[in-house]
């Protein structure tokens, strides 16, 4: 768990220290498997400090196990996406499969089927997710900002304005800067991936 939460932290831009806390997620990540290999809840919180900054085939053998076995939702719940398969056949450019599963899970992983549909530039489907995922984080300022970004690609530039607003009440700091670094960070730099998860949320800077 130390090794999801240094990794998260590095993601969503927190890490005072980013260089060290990858190299310490990565660690504690392989540590965790060399004392329990097969555990399906180890193998679903090594993959994604792996996703993120290690080895990415391993992180995706690692989800993929671990879901067969059925403890791929025991880290943080399916709704959550936590189980990392999802991510990480995305990042792969394997959106239609993961959609597929998603879609299968009960309850569905909401704030993660956006970005899947977003990356594949179905952007009905990325907004409806988006709304289900604000109505039932309601407190996140990542499935506002992702609300806003599918409200801007789709040109309803006035409720994206509104997501936004809520977005920076949570975030007073948030700018497109710092959210289109950890998007290169969160995606390994995956560019039709970044570019989806920021192309409506830059329409809203043009001038």
């Amino acid at each position: 768990m130390l090794g999801v939460w240094l990794a998260q932290s590095v993601m969503t831009m927190f890490s005072r220290r980013p260089d060290a806390d990858i190299a310490e997620a990565l660690a504690h990540a392989d540590r965790a498997l060399a004392i329990a290999p097969d555990n399906p809840v180890i193998m679903s919180a090594a993959s994604l400090p792996h996703r993120l900054f290690g080895n990415a085939a391993l992180a995706l053998d690692l989800a993929q196990r671990a879901n067969a076995a059925g403890g791929g939702d025991a880290l943080f719940g399916a709704r959550f996406g936590g189980n990392g398969l999802w991510a990480s056949l995305i990042q792969a450019g394997r959106e239609e499969e993961a959609i597929e599963g998603m879609l299968a899970s009960r309850p569905p992983p909401e704030q993660i089927l956006s970005v899947a549909y977003a990356a594949l530039g179905r952007w009905d489907e990325a907004l409806m997710w988006a709304q289900r995922a604000t109505a039932t984080y309601p407190n996140s300022f990542l499935a506002w900002a992702n609300l806003a970004n599918a409200l801007a690609a789709l040109d309803r530039l006035d409720e994206a304005r509104d997501a936004m607003r809520r977005v920076t009440a949570m975030v007073p700091t948030f700018t497109l800067a710092y959210y289109d670094k950890g998007a290169r960070l969160g995606w390994r730099n995956r560019e039709k991936i970044v570019e989806s998860q920021l192309a409506g949320l830059r329409r809203l800077e043009a001038p």
